[in-house]
């Protein structure tokens, strides 16, 4: 079983896993709306001293935004309020009126909802054979990040299910689940904790500090390393000899117009053969010859979540025991 039932979950609970962290003392109440215009209604809100983005006020914070063309995404953040749940229009305005202290004419509403944010990690995501993923193995204090980590986290057990289910799981493959994924969470829950705290510090120190990290993400190095943290761009599972081993695979580009991304779409264990001569004899497997200019190795072996098992000339036989548990040869 697999409980992807969230921040919730029963199945977390009846497995007897811990879920510790902390629960923040804002609510959030979020909504879309349709304007009927492009652009007026944020022309009205600037003329009023608003802008797009978070607007501060001495009774919480208000969010304006937009995604696309006549659809305003605004937010609510203040201490105090009822907690989270079901939002009707009118819930929203009350809460639009205590902070900015006025109404605002924000459409119709699309859609509404309200949360708490928190920030939790499970103490384990196995119990014998139990699995946790998503949000119900995390909670992240900052937005964005759930999505891609809980996505990966599905991308990475998945296959090592299905593994299991064929009778290819290596031993302690199913365990590599936890290994794997455990610290990408720790590490997401610590830079949405930094971006909750940056984001709840008011007054001079709060804008001090913010004006301050705006000067050095300025600097493109800074700017690359903080994005990489943010979706996981720089994740590698184990320390191996060859720079690729544990990191998601490239999307290089193959001789034909074709892409690795593509040999990546069904879903299976590809060996991509770039000169090597590598070969792999079972039917799990998808065994692709290309050429591709300045080739990082002259072969890689890709498991189906996109992350490169082994790379090189020589030990294809043995990565291919560990992870898939085939046999292999070279041609």
């Amino acid at each position: 079983m697999v409980g992807c039932d969230g921040g919730r979950s029963s199945v977390r609970r009846e497995a007897g896993i811990g879920f510790p962290g902390t629960t923040d003392d804002e609510v959030l109440r979020l909504g879309h709306f349709a304007t009927g215009a492009d652009t007026g209604i944020f022309e009205a809100l600037e003329t009023d001293g608003l802008a797009p983005g978070w607007n501060r006020t001495p009774n919480g914070r208000l969010l304006l935004t937009s995604l696309q063309h006549g659809v305003l995404i605004a937010g609510v953040r203040e201490k105090g309020a009822p907690g989270d749940g079901p939002v009707t229009p009118e819930d929203f305005r009350a809460a639009v009126r205590r902070v900015l202290g006025r109404d605002l004419p924000l459409g119709e509403p699309i859609w509404l909802s309200g949360t708490v944010a928190q920030a939790r990690l499970a103490e384990r995501y196995r119990a014998g054979r139990v699995f946790l993923a998503g949000d119900a193995a995390h909670l992240f204090p900052a937005g964005g990040s759930a999505l891609n980590v809980g996505m990966t986290d599905a991308a990475n057990l998945g296959w090592k299910l299905a593994a299991a289910l064929r009778g290819r799981a290596s031993d302690g493959l199913l365990d590599t689940y936890e290994s794997e994924r455990r610290p990408v969470a720790e590490r997401a829950l610590m830079q949405t904790r930094a971006q909750a705290v940056l984001d709840r510090l008011e007054g001079e120190d709060g804008a001090a500090l913010r004006e301050l990290l705006t000067e050095v993400f300025a600097f493109e190095e800074p700017l690359r390393h903080v994005a990489g943290l943010l979706h996981d761009s720089g994740v590698r599972y184990g320390p191996a000899a060859h720079p690729l081993v544990g990191r998601f695979v490239p999307d290089l580009a193959l001789a034909g117009g074709r892409r690795v991304a593509e040999l990546m779409r069904a879903g299976r264990p590809v060996l991509l053969d770039l000169g090597g001569g590598a070969t792999l004899d079972d039917d799990w497997i998808d065994v692709v010859r290309a050429r591709a200019d300045d080739p990082p190795a002259d072969a890689l072996l890709i498991r189906p979540d996109g992350y490169v098992a082994w790379a090189g000339t020589e030990g294809v036989a043995q990565a291919a025991q560990e992870w898939f548990g085939l046999t292999a040869s070279r041609a």
